[in-house]
């Protein structure tokens, strides 16, 4: 019999739970294409990326330190700390909306359902904490339940909504699936008792000062990384109708979803383990094993969507989301190199190299601006707009990969090297082929 360590387990209670998890949305996707219409998945994908950018800030990237401390007292202030901020902030961003209003701004009434956007992120960004708590605990099996639970009861009241013709409903459902997470999770991990008694204000600003990298470095990177990923859905806006949005933001959330189901799970518990200290044979084991993993998947993701990624998703959402199937060839690509590291990348974080990852987030950014406004000005093809927004997510993350490698110390022997770069290559030839058929 096959012994399995607890890294083992504990990836395998997180991934299972991340399957099932994950698998609700894409079976709801099926629903969901034929109630909704693209345009309102584009309405989804503007107001996701408006609470994608806003749940960085919302706890100043305090949350990531929650496991970091030895004492539990300091920890709890952590939390305290976390909640504090996230509270400042949404009062903040409701008052934004406010004086927007009575002053007749427009530019905030294009955001779906704007007034709900504060509170959503602020329960984005106690989610978090909650989970970077159990995280802390090693309670796994708590994190896998509550993406189960998350996104079945968003699937239902998106459904039930839809049903009843409500515009906004995809949104809507999104915000009661996350409040039902929260009190799950209370239930679960109970922190109300640090949140609303025990503040000593001195404590707490002492662990803000101890881990102040966090805001300093890490928040940077994260909204870099947030817009760069964000961003380009609300500049296209500008120069191309909202349905193309629409189809842009279901391959987009489609094709994470492996992202999400493998590279979460991971991510959480190799960032537990590389923050010990004196721990790096273990972490380079731990890395290649995470690594080869990633690496296969991804490779088997990518040669599917690069054979068929039309069809099959013309076949399983309808005919009209066959240009999100096109849209999937297009990226494939830079989402194996994500795969592949965005689970490591947290390295960054628990070896105080938040500074590496934050100039690697600045170029991902401007590249990925700069591609866009080229692509929607001067070419005015988002087909071919797609395309840039991939290619460079795949060379960006290429080369943070390889950094990934040096700073753990993982060297892959000849054979391996050669399986890799071999994979890669007929990757890339496959891509420009269907690239050159598909735009020409």
């Amino acid at each position: 019999m096959v012994k399995i360590n607890k890294e083992g387990k504990d990836i395998f209670t997180l991934s299972i739970g991340a399957l099932i998890a994950q698998l609700i949305p894409v079976i709801a996707s099926l629903v969901l294409a034929r109630i909704y219409s693209a345009e309102q998945f584009g309405d989804w994908g503007i107001f996701l990326s408006y609470s994608g950018i806003l749940s960085i800030l919302v706890m100043g990237q305090y949350e990531m330190a929650i496991v970091r401390p030895h004492r539990e007292c300091d920890a709890e202030n952590v939390v305290r700390l976390c909640f504090a901020c996230g509270l400042m902030f949404s009062i903040v961003l409701y008052a934004v909306f406010l004086v927007s209003d009575c002053a007749h701004l427009n530019y905030f009434k294009s955001i779906p359902s704007a007034y709900l956007l504060p509170m959503f992120v602020f329960f984005s960004g106690m989610l978090q904490v909650y989970m970077h708590y159990a995280n802390r605990k090693e309670n796994y099996s708590v994190i896998a339940s509550s993406g189960v639970i998350r996104n079945s009861f968003q699937a239902l009241t998106r459904i039930a909504l839809g049903l009843l013709k409500s515009f906004y409903g995809l949104i809507y459902g999104a915000f009661l699936g996350l409040f039902v997470s929260i009190v799950y999770n209370e239930h679960k991990i109970p922190v109300r008792r640090l949140l609303f008694k025990g503040y000593n204000w001195q404590n707490i600003k002492r662990v803000a000062m101890r881990y102040r990298y966090f805001p300093m470095f890490l928040l940077p990177s994260a909204l870099l990384n947030a817009l760069s990923t964000n961003l380009p859905v609300l500049m296209l806006t500008s120069y191309f109708p909202k349905e193309y949005i629409g189809y842009f933001s279901m391959t987009i959330s489609l094709l994470f979803l492996p992202v999400q189901l493998v590279g979460n799970a991971m991510s959480k518990v190799f960032y537990k383990k590389s923050s010990i200290k004196n721990n790096d044979e273990e972490v380079r084991r731990l890395s290649y094993s995470l690594f080869k993993v990633s690496f296969l998947l991804g490779l088997a993701i990518n040669v599917l969507l690069l054979l068929f990624g039309d069809s099959l998703f013309a076949l399983v959402l309808g005919e009209k989301w066959r240009t999100s199937g096109i849209y999937s060839m297009l990226l494939s690509p830079w989402i194996l190199m994500t795969l592949c590291f965005s689970p490591l990348s947290v390295i960054f974080d628990s070896r105080d190299r938040q500074s590496v990852e934050f100039m690697l987030n600045v170029a991902l950014f401007l590249f990925r601006v700069s591609l866009i406004v080229y692509g929607g000005s001067v070419l005015n093809d988002m087909g071919m707009t797609v395309f840039l927004y991939g290619l460079c997510g795949f060379i960006i993350w290429a080369v943070e990969g390889y950094i990934i490698f040096r700073i753990i110390g993982l060297k892959l022997n000849v054979r391996q090297l050669l399986f890799v770069l071999g994979s890669i290559l007929i990757v890339i030839l496959l891509w420009i082929a269907r690239v050159v058929s598909i735009l020409a």
